[in-house]
């Protein structure tokens, strides 16, 4: 699961964000439980007939953010911890840490962000991190988009899960 913001919202997120986090989140919730119910998948013609439909309650669930939407996504992976239902990983690209309050995340949480970051300065990400003791993936060069940075997100999270990095179609 991805979160992020829409582009045609983007000018609007810092007036709105901490009365709606709540409302995204439960979004989220709701999106989660679809997914892993086997029924929902049913209706999709290209599902018909695979056999991981009926294991998808027992699939891993990673939560994705970048920017606005790793806030979200700290809050989101903090309710589903409360539900008694984690998520496997929490993977945070250009991270809000400093703009908003985010939520404590597990210490397996792949956390990636610019070096050149104007929009989030990096010193407020290691700010958020240090006292949680989260390693901080820090790209050189990049911004807060990751302008031609892209292959060294996928890098990072290749390496992080297979324990090696990913030097395909560099």
């Amino acid at each position: 699961m991805v979160c992020t913001v829409h582009h045609t919202s983007a000018e609007t997120v810092h007036e709105t964000v901490p009365s709606h986090v709540v409302g995204e989140v439960d979004d989220l919730l709701h999106v989660t439980d679809w997914m892993r119910t086997p029924s929902s998948w049913l209706q999709f013609e290209a599902a018909t007939g695979q056999s991981w439909i009926h294991a998808v309650n027992t699939l891993p669930l990673v939560v994705s953010g970048f920017s606005f939407g790793s806030y979200v996504g700290t809050h989101l992976v903090q309710r589903l911890i409360d539900l008694g239902r984690p998520a496997e990983r929490l993977v945070m690209v250009g991270s809000a840490a400093g703009k908003w309050e985010l939520a404590p995340v597990p210490p397996d949480t792949i956390l990636i962000h610019g070096e050149l970051d104007e929009t989030i300065p990096l010193i407020d990400v290691l700010n958020w991190a240090r006292p949680q003791e989260l390693t901080v993936q820090v790209v050189p060069g990049a911004d807060h988009f990751f302008h031609r940075r892209l292959h060294c997100i996928r890098n990072i999270i290749t390496g992080a899960w297979l324990g090696m990095p990913d030097h395909r179609n560099r």
